[in-house]
């Protein structure tokens, strides 16, 4: 619960009206106004939220921010206070936003916070993690990968005294994550892997490691978990103010199609598709937590995989949430590992972000297919940058596509596995909507 002068010396904003109600709840949604709401209209590309004042007047907004830069900021501050509703004027809402998020971290200081970063899979860690912990704890996480600046503002500004805080933090440019770091000032932070994703935006893997490093840049105690099976995480030069642990497959033994975790205290059967890096990076967090291996087990295996994440539908498995090299391998040696018995069907698109880059891992793909081509009946290929693929693939059935909306009857195969997987903008969701 906060007050609207408190609120107004944290954004050290001018104070025009004050109704004297308490604010519980934050909002930059117009549409999202519960009782006791501050509203903080942000400027976007395209939208300025300002233009949506009478939207929150009408669903009874309790507060707003309001910039001096909106060009009538005037007119509307008049409509709010005639309709009773607390003003602060600030120089900058988005600005405001981020100083309200480091305040929120401030009074919930007693929260510990794991922050999660990676080049992929920080969602499915982040949920699995949040599943284990959140029958013996008051857990908040990150909703669904709202894991840029406002994404992470919002969930810090969603605490409220909880034990723990499970959040995942994003990047495609330099200095991102450091500026995410020190608003959420973890207590544990964790790198899930380095890979690919967005090296043509940053530049080079050496850039896209310095990047995900940042996460250090926001704890006092710098304590860091690292997997380690990932080359890159495994060869870092760490420095010794670091208290580093690394986590890898000597947890794990395979046998007849289970993954047998932490000398046989947990059974998970492989086509479950829970990834075993996260099953162990969970379990380490949880045994932080002091929760029992019994209660560990039965968290994980009531676990559900997120939508689009090698999500099972009949005779499909979904990746297509995005996409990078290094997870569309994992991703095509998972399935053809597992599924030995049916023919393997890959519907492939484009991998974007990867700039002057993109021909060589497109080409790379291909020839990492041609290598396991004894295990592909087929490979479709949708997109622009999927080209080099489809040159580079040798002595595979294979079709090229523009976009989605060109294929039609594609899952006509009998005893076919079909494994999608492209960069979310390509929505290979799509072919799947009406299974």
């Amino acid at each position: 619960m906060f007050t609207i002068m408190e609120l107004s010396y944290v954004c050290k904003g001018k104070l025009l009206y004050n109704n004297n109600r308490n604010i519980d709840y934050f909002s930059i949604n117009s549409k999202d106004i519960n009782n006791n709401t501050l509203f903080i209209p942000l400027k976007g590309k395209n939208k300025d939220a300002h233009n949506y004042i009478d939207e929150v007047i009408k669903n009874k907004v309790t507060a707003c921010l309001i910039s001096k830069k909106y060009k009538y900021y005037k007119n509307i501050i008049k409509k709010l206070i005639e309709n009773k509703i607390s003003v602060i004027l600030v120089n900058d809402t988005f600005i405001s936003l981020i100083k309200l998020a480091k305040y929120n971290r401030y009074k919930n200081y007693d929260t510990f916070v794991i922050a999660i970063t990676g080049s992929n899979g920080k969602t499915s860690t982040k949920d699995l993690i949040y599943d284990v912990l959140k029958n013996d704890y008051n857990v908040l996480k990150t909703k669904d990968n709202l894991n840029n600046i406002i994404g992470v503002c919002k969930t810090m500004l969603n605490l409220n005294k909880h034990d723990i805080l499970v959040i995942e933090l994003g990047m495609n440019h330099k200095n991102e994550i450091s500026k995410l770091s020190k608003i959420v000032k973890p207590n544990i932070s964790i790198i899930t892997n380095i890979g690919s994703a967005h090296i043509g935006l940053l530049g080079s893997i050496k850039n896209i490691i310095k990047a995900k490093m940042e996460i250090l840049d926001g704890m006092d105690e710098k304590v860091l978990y690292v997997n380690s099976n990932n080359y890159y995480l495994n060869n870092i030069d760490y420095d010794n103010n670091i208290k580093l642990y690394k986590y890898n497959y000597d947890y794990i033994i395979y046998k007849k199609h289970y993954y047998y975790l932490f000398y046989n205290k947990i059974k998970i059967k492989v086509n479950n598709n829970v990834n075993p890096n996260n099953v162990i990076i969970a379990y380490l967090m949880a045994k932080r937590f002091e929760i029992s291996d019994i209660n560990i087990k039965k968290y994980i295996l009531k676990h559900k995989v997120p939508k689009m994440r090698m999500e099972i539908i009949n005779n499909i498995i979904c990746d297509c949430y995005n996409s990078n090299y290094e997870s569309f391998i994992n991703g095509i040696n998972y399935t053809i590992n597992n599924y030995k018995d049916k023919r393997i069907i890959l519907i492939i698109g484009d991998i974007l972000e990867l700039g002057k880059y993109s021909k060589y891992y497109h080409e790379l793909l291909g020839k990492y297919i041609n290598k396991i081509s004894s295990n592909i009946y087929k490979v479709y290929l949708v997109g622009n940058e999927v080209k080099y693929t489809y040159d580079t693939i040798i002595g595979i059935k294979k079709e090229i596509y523009n976009s989605v909306e060109e294929i039609e009857n594609i899952f006509k195969e009998k005893n076919a596995l079909y494994y999608i997987k492209g960069s979310r903008k390509i929505g290979l969701d799509k072919l799947i909507e009406n299974i």
